[in-house]
């Protein structure tokens, strides 16, 4: 912070000298400020069209604070500028996974690794995530091929991390099976480098390959140690990292009934967000952490308030993971109410975004939202609430599905 206030009272001296702007915003990306660094990255490169290796910094920059639909718009020019283009249906990006992970298997590498379609595919695949699992694997099965090409064990390590929480999602299937046999290597590689922010991610890919699967207790010790190296780490995604390392040791603590500790890691995130004047920077489903801190200590305007604001920021061209939770957090505010009707009317209206989502990719998160609706949907068939017999109908079914889940 230091930093970036002596470069910012330089500026106001008088011109900068070459290189300072791009350190400057060097700097902001470092302390998590990624809508301000994009902003900089991109007068420093020219522009949308000016330097892309600047345009690819931009896109991670806005995709790593929620701001994805911006950030994948930039980042689209120059993966095509790169021979990248995603298939646009679920099948033929499906089948561009199994393919890249045949010619993983197999040993068919690309003769050499280009810098800038490397980090270009890492963005697109790291930023989607969240969002759509699928096109995210194909995007990583890419970056994965280019990764191996290379003779850096630390591109490898953070490849081998990538692929083990992108494997892991394809669970009971020969896919699925791989992701423990990458996170070793992830971890063989990243001691291998020396470089603690790939050591850092490798406990991270241990935490998602855990937790997917409901492993909670090797998850929970793998994203504490993530996160206690993260203390001592500076990288260009490491506030990315350590949001998303949040989300899943949050979703631990809840399992796990450790209600101290989540609270205390809702207020990191708060505090996070407070220091760099951004409410966006409760990405990645931190701000239902937030809000389930709020209702834990009796504090329903404070829930309220954080649920409009993940509203909001959908409307303001926002986009993160932590979109699918915000039918959960108006089901847990109408239950406080005594509302089971409206609880229900919650589930229901984020359906679509479930789906949109693919939830049922990450099984975690699955297993916790079929056992809330089905809770829900048996109350309402039960007679609580004043709904339809129609709408009492439904829940029945949706009830009986979910039991099944």
């Amino acid at each position: 912070r230091s930093a970036r206030e002596l470069y910012e009272r330089a500026f106001r001296l008088g011109p900068p000298v070459s290189g300072a702007r791009a350190e400057y915003a060097e700097i902001l990306a470092a302390l998590g400020l990624g809508r301000l660094a994009a902003d900089v990255f991109l007068e420093v490169g020219g522009g949308e069209s000016g330097d892309p290796r600047l345009v690819v910094r931009a896109a991670e920059q806005l995709i790593m604070s929620a701001r994805v639909p911006a950030g994948m718009g930039l980042l689209a020019a120059v993966l095509r500028r790169v021979g990248v283009v995603a298939p646009r249906t679920r099948l033929f990006q499906l089948v561009g996974i199994v393919a890249g992970h045949l010619r993983l298997a197999w040993g068919w590498l690309p003769r050499a690794a280009d810098d800038l379609a490397l980090n270009a595919l890492w963005v697109a695949a790291a930023g989607v995530a969240p969002l759509d699992p699928i096109l995210s694997h194909w995007y990583g099965a890419r970056y994965a091929l280019l990764a191996l090409a290379t003779n850096d064990p630390a591109v490898k390590a953070r490849s081998a991390s990538l692929e083990a929480i992108l494997l892991a999602r394809f669970r009971s299937t020969r896919f699925g099976d791989r992701a423990p046999v990458r996170l070793a290597e992830a971890f063989r590689l990243a001691e291998l480098s020396g470089d603690e922010a790939e050591i850092a991610y490798a406990w991270v890919a241990a935490g998602a390959v855990h937790w997917t699967v409901q492993d909670v207790g090797p998850a929970t010790a793998a994203c504490e140690r993530a996160l206690d190296l993260y203390s001592r780490v500076t990288s260009r995604s490491v506030h990315w990292e350590i949001s998303v390392t949040r989300l899943w040791l949050h979703g631990c603590y809840a399992v796990n009934g450790e209600l101290n500790k989540m609270l205390a890691l809702a207020d990191a995130v708060s505090d996070d967000a407070a220091a760099r004047n951004d409410p966006w920077a409760l990405d990645a489903g931190l701000f239902a952490l937030v809000c389930r801190a709020h209702l834990i200590r009796g504090d329903v305007e404070g829930a309220e308030a954080e649920g409009r604001a993940g509203d909001a920021s959908g409307a303001q061209g926002g986009e993160c993971g932590g979109a699918v939770l915000i039918d959960e957090v108006e089901a847990d505010l109408a239950l406080l109410r005594g509302d089971v009707a409206e609880a229900w009317r919650a589930m229901v209206r984020g359906r679509p975004r479930r789906e949109r989502h693919q939830t049922e990719v990450i099984p975690a998160l699955a297993v916790d939202y079929y056992s809330r609706r089905g809770s829900i949907a048996a109350a309402l068939a039960a007679g609580r609430g004043e709904a339809s017999a129609a709408e009492r109908e439904a829940a029945g079914r949706i009830a009986a599905g979910d039991r099944e889940r």
